[in-house]
């Protein structure tokens, strides 16, 4: 393994003098074209949820669009409404929509109320 000298880091640093940073970032550490790129034909059969969505926006109505958990009116410096209904027993396991199996709740603990048990019991 060679040594980095004081010429080798002048060097690089007039190469990359008036390069973006953003740009340099791209060829070092991402791919910026997609060479494998396509489209492809598959059959499959689909499930999809099939429930009545208006229990849960009338839940977020009456719960103000604030979190259940942490009060959180998530977008209100943007005007936006931004909160999740959560099935407390999920909806594929127990098919139940009723608003007493429903708990309104911001994005960041919807993310986290989905994390896995392990993640939940590593933090306590």
């Amino acid at each position: 393994m060679e040594t980095i000298e004081a010429e080798d880091i002048i060097s690089i640093k007039k190469a990359v003098q008036n390069q973006s940073e953003l740009v340099m970032e791209a060829k070092f550490n991402y791919d910026i074209e997609d060479k494998t790129a396509s489209i492809l034909e598959d059959e499959r059969i689909v499930k999809f949820r099939k429930l009545n969505r208006k229990i849960g926006e009338n839940l977020k109505l009456l719960y103000g669009y604030r979190c259940q958990i942490c009060g959180q009116y998530v977008g209100a410096e943007y005007g936006a409404k931004v909160a999740e209904a959560h099935h407390i027993d999920y909806f594929v396991q127990s098919l139940n929509n009723d608003a007493n199996n429903q708990l309104i709740v911001c994005p960041n603990h919807h993310s986290i109320i989905h994390r896995p048990i392990r993640y939940l019991t590593e933090r306590s």
